[in-house]
């Protein structure tokens, strides 16, 4: 209600202040002089004609940076569809469990997730099972949990980690450029192992290649910026491969340490089905029921459709600029074309003149045109010098997609120039209908 009422006082206010600039000139001419010198009511005009321009130039110019913006948004959002997240969830469908933390204790939990992994893989739809501390594609992955790594210096580093099952690289493709994946060996009572990823060797690790290379943890912090359990010291024994992203850029740095090492307080269940993720949804739901006290933020669904959601704020931001940009679009295009036909109205007796000295409709037609065309440009020019520092500010939430775009640049003027020449030749084309002798005569 709060919002119809507002939107609704600021449509009344915008028409009621609109309208007092000219109920004012109006209520202020004075007849005698407008009757005996038609020139002084053309000054009047041509004033009160710039003004329009004035205000005309302006709702271009915001159009011109909405449509720029728009275009941004649906090329970023176009960039994400081939956006590399580092993994291939074809046929894989998720499920996020969570028991409540005093069920059970750390290693009765982590036997219990993998007992549950155990029957999923025992159903003939499923293909292979792994298990981790999080969905790495997803929403909510930034900043999840952390492992403080020590540097040589001593500086403290926060790097995002995650817990996995053996299997769980060549379950989701994840390639490995050296060393070896993570194995049954590697659990609870033998040397802790973790696998990185090339950005954090470059960052970390320069001049090796990373695997035999010891890192020291000083400890894990969970979501809620808890700590897990005591750090301690870890042989990287592989490293992978960091997707590049649309821009040239890397992903930040990464470690996978293993679930059999870990202490987990939740478990994602990654269920790969032979012919599909659908396929593996209903086993999912019967191997890991939900049970009272449990916190569920993943229902059980395809990997697939939990990336897509992780895109859902540049999409959602791409539909409505685009709505915003195509509502600009039709304003200035309305704008143009209201200032033309007010011109047109105004000059009609001066283009008939014109006319009947020797100048030919066509060229009457095209420095009509060319006055809302040139009224756009300008539009144009303020409005890119706007909008290009604001794309500059807003280049962290653009996926892929530079700043200066050239086809969101170039696609979004174009669109405005046609829609203006149009605006303007549909009120000139009445010029070019016009017969100069009659048009002299009513005046």
């Amino acid at each position: 209600t709060r919002v119809v009422i507002f939107t609704a006082a600021v449509a009344l206010g915008a028409s009621v202040l609109s309208g007092i600039g000219p109920a004012f000139q109006g209520s202020k001419a004075v007849l005698s002089p407008a009757l005996k010198n038609a020139g002084w009511v053309e000054r009047r005009r041509r004033r009160w004609l710039n003004l329009r321009n004035i205000l005309v130039v302006w709702q271009v110019a915001a159009a011109t940076f909405l449509v720029f913006g728009a275009g941004l948004a649906v090329r970023s959002v176009r960039a994400s569809s081939s956006y590399d997240v580092g993994l291939n969830a074809e046929n894989v469908a998720v499920l996020w469990k969570e028991p409540p933390r005093e069920e059970l204790d750390p290693d009765q939990l982590r036997e219990h997730f993998l007992e549950i992994a155990s029957r999923m893989e025992a159903h003939p739809e499923i293909e292979g099972v792994a298990v981790a501390r999080t969905a790495e594609a997803h929403v909510f992955m930034e900043d999840f949990a952390t492992a403080l790594v020590e540097m040589g210096n001593g500086e403290i580093q926060e790097v995002p980690f995650n817990a996995v099952t053996p299997g769980y690289f060549e379950l989701l493709d994840i390639p490995l450029i050296r060393g070896r994946s993570l194995v049954d060996s590697d659990a609870v009572g033998s040397n802790p192992v973790a696998i990185v990823n090339e950005t954090f060797i470059d960052r970390y690790l320069q001049g090796t290649d990373g695997v035999g290379e010891r890192i020291t943890v000083s400890g894990w912090m969970d979501a809620s910026q808890r700590q897990d359990r005591p750090g301690g010291s870890l042989e990287v024994v592989g490293v992978a491969a960091a997707p590049v992203r649309v821009d040239g850029s890397r992903t930040r740095p990464f470690l996978w340490v293993s679930f059999l090492q870990d202490q987990p307080v939740r478990a994602i269940f990654h269920a790969k089905g032979r012919v599909s993720a659908e396929a593996a949804v209903p086993i999912l739901r019967e191997e890991a029921p939900s049970q009272g006290g449990e916190f569920t933020l993943i229902d059980p669904g395809p990997y697939e459709a939990l990336i897509e959601y992780r895109f859902m704020g540049h999409m959602l931001t791409s539909a409505a600029l685009f709505t915003t940009g195509l509502f600009a679009l039709v304003l200035a295009f309305i704008g143009v074309f209201g200032i033309v036909s007010f011109s047109v109205t105004q000059r009609f007796r001066e283009m008939a003149i014109r006319q009947a000295v020797g100048a030919h409709h066509n060229q009457v037609f095209r420095s009509v045109v060319a006055q809302g065309v040139k009224t756009t440009g300008v539009g144009i020019l303020v409005g890119l010098l706007l909008a290009i520092p604001g794309a500059y500010l807003a280049r962290s939430a653009l996926l892929g997609v530079a700043p200066l775009d050239p086809m969101a640049l170039g696609g979004g003027t174009g669109i405005l120039l046609l829609a203006s020449l149009v605006a303007a030749a549909i009120p000139a084309t009445r010029l070019r209908k016009a017969r100069p002798m009659e048009v002299l005569r009513d005046e």
